[in-house]
């Protein structure tokens, strides 16, 4: 479970001070679920740039924290940075008491701003966000093509792409508390021999099971990816060592302990797995960790594949 943010915002601030700017009502809603545009925020600099979050309730929080309505991966957010509420005239952005601000166009807002057209708000030091009204059909059409640029089409899990975008965040993240982030990477063993003997058809649905063991598997706040082939990676936030060795041989029993079944039969699946603890391998950057990943991925194999070896650190 990602860990509270000690920095994040105490009490809800006051209601807006003007009275006639009530929430959006239902008819509002209504109004605006048939038709022409919707509040939409993309993100220009930060974690997941391009992402595009649609502003469909009353009120939408943004920060760090998994449950807000714009969860944003930047260590340098609170947990709840600040708000945007809907109202009949128009939407309103204030901050909540956040530890590094919030500015709309340079500028950093003291109470509320009423947002407009292509505002850019920056959230902290290094995440900004363009307000913009869109045609819904249009902005449908945007996201499709946003999770299409971000997920395997295979697996439907990330891509290579968006993990290397979001390990330098995770990692940050873990640094600035103090916590301990894990990289395990998972290489189906003999995968070549199902392609060369059943087909390339069947090795991919074996692929598509194994993506959903994995999922099935993890939390929901794990990142899990196909780096390629019949590669998988895992970023897992506040697991210790113990926690993370304990994790990796569940879901090496979750893909290796049942056949995987189709139409033509039943096939035994094994996988090894490479794990790196930033905490006990002293790694600071994302390339290293997961370089130290990948080398205990090698030592699993090297020592006969369907098993766990775990990254250690310098001094052992």
């Amino acid at each position: 479970m990602t860990p509270p943010d000690t920095h994040s915002a105490g009490s809800e601030p006051e209601a807006l001070e003007d009275p006639r700017d009530t929430l959006v009502t239902e008819f509002d809603r209504q109004s605006d679920a048939a038709g022409v545009t919707i509040s939409v925020l993309t993100v220009l600099r930060g974690p997941e740039p391009g992402r595009e979050y649609s502003l469909e309730g009353p009120t939408h929080i943004i920060g760090r924290d998994l449950e807000a309505q714009v969860s944003v991966a930047d260590p340098g957010l609170s947990r709840h940075h600040a708000r945007i509420s809907r109202t009949a005239h128009g939407d309103y952005l204030r901050d909540l008491e956040s530890t590094n601000g919030t500015l709309v166009n340079g500028e950093k807002i003291e109470t509320v701003h009423v947002l407009e057209e292509g505002d850019r708000i920056q959230l902290g030091r290094s995440t900004v966000l363009r307000y913009s009204r869109r045609d819904r059909l249009e902005q449908r059409a945007a996201e499709e093509l946003y999770e299409r640029s971000v997920r395997d089409p295979l697996t439907h899990l990330y891509n290579r792409r968006y993990l290397d975008d979001r390990l330098p965040s995770e990692l940050a993240y873990a640094k600035r508390h103090g916590e301990h982030l894990t990289v395990l990477l998972l290489d189906l063993d003999h995968f070549k021999r199902i392609n060369d003997r059943f087909g390339h058809q069947r090795g991919d649905q074996v692929l598509r099971e194994v993506a959903r063991r994995l999922q099935q598997t993890v939390r929901l706040e794990d990142v899990v990816a196909r780096y390629g082939g019949e590669e998988f990676a895992i970023v897992a936030l506040g697991i210790d060592e113990l926690g993370a060795r304990t994790f990796a041989e569940r879901l090496r029993g979750t893909i290796g302990g049942a056949p995987i079944e189709d139409e033509h039969g039943a096939l035994e699946v094994t996988v090894s797995i490479g794990l790196a603890d930033s905490v006990v391998t002293g790694e600071t950057k994302a390339r290293a960790l997961f370089a130290a990943a990948d080398a205990a991925l090698y030592e699993a194999k090297r020592k006969g594949r369907n098993r766990v070896e775990v990254a250690h650190g310098p001094e052992r």
